[in-house]
C-alpha cells in the first residue's frame, strides 16, 4: 500500500504543479472556485464568500442577486444530479470586464447528458415572455418524474441572466478517468485527511463530463 501511494505521489509531483493551476485561474479571471462534494454547509460558505467579494468590488445589488440565484441553481444541479456519489462536481465564477460567467460541471451518464442538452436547447429557444409563462406554469405543476424542485432551475438561470445557457459535453476516457480517481483519492488522503472519496467503480465510455455556463452582463 505504501509503495502504491509513493508511486502515485511521484506521478502527481512530476506531472502537476499547483502554480501552473494558479496562473491558469488568473488568466481566466477566476475569483472563486470549488471542486469536491457539495453540501448545505459548502453552499453557505460559498455564498458568504461571493457576498464578501462582490460587495468589496462595489458591485450593484441587482447583479449580486442574479449571481446568487444562478450560482445556487447550478450548484444544486450538481448536488442532485451528479453521477458521482453525494454530488461530486466543480463550480467557478469568472470576473471579466463587461460580464461575469458561472461555470459548473459534473459527471453524468450519456443518456442523461443528451436529455439535459435538449432541455437547455429548448429553454434557449424561448422568448422572455415564454420563459416567464413556463416558469409560472412549472411552479404550479407537480415535479416531473425523476426531477427535483419542479425542474425550474434552467428557467431561473435563463431568466436571471438574460443570456443563452451554454453546455459542453465531453466524453469520459476510461483510462484518464481512472487516473483522475486515483490521484484525487491520493490527494484527499495525503493533504486533507478526509474519508476516501467514492467514485464510480467502473467509469466507462457511457459517461460524460457535462459543463454548463451562464453569462451575467454587468451593464444592465
Amino acid at each position: 500500500m505504501l509503495k502504491a501511494v509513493s508511486e502515485l505521489k511521484g506521478l502527481y509531483m512530476k506531472k502537476y504543479k499547483l502554480f501552473d493551476h494558479y496562473l491558469k485561474m488568473k488568466e481566466k479571471n477566476i475569483f472563486l472556485i470549488f471542486s469536491g462534494l457539495f453540501s448545505d454547509d459548502i453552499f453557505s460558505a460559498l455564498i458568504r464568500k461571493i457576498q464578501t467579494v462582490l460587495s468589496e468590488k462595489g458591485e450593484k445589488p441587482i447583479i449580486i442577486k442574479k449571481i446568487f440565484s444562478i450560482f445556487i441553481e447550478l450548484a444544486q444541479n450538481i448536488y442532485f444530479y451528479s453521477a458521482e456519489e453525494k454530488g461530486e462536481g466543480i463550480i467557478l465564477i469568472e470576473d471579466h470586464k463587461d460580464f461575469y460567467r458561472i461555470r459548473a460541471g459534473n459527471l453524468s451518464g450519456n443518456a442523461d447528458a443528451c436529455s439535459f442538452k435538449k432541455e437547455i436547447e429548448a429553454v434557449n429557444r424561448l422568448s422572455k415572455k415564454e420563459l416567464r409563462e413556463l416558469y409560472l406554469k412549472k411552479l404550479k405543476s407537480p415535479s416531473d418524474p425523476g426531477k427535483i424542485g419542479g425542474n425550474i432551475g434552467l428557467l431561473i438561470a435563463a431568466r436571471k441572466s438574460g443570456n443563452p445557457i451554454d453546455i459542453n459535453i465531453c466524453p469520459v476516457n476510461r483510462e484518464a478517468e481512472s487516473l483522475k480517481n486515483r490521484i484525487c483519492s491520493l490527494l484527499f488522503s495525503l493533504f486533507y485527511h478526509l474519508k476516501k472519496t467514492k467514485f464510480p467503480k467502473e467509469p466507462n465510455k457511457n459517461w460524460s463530463f457535462v459543463e454548463v455556463s451562464v453569462k451575467i452582463d454587468k451593464n444592465i
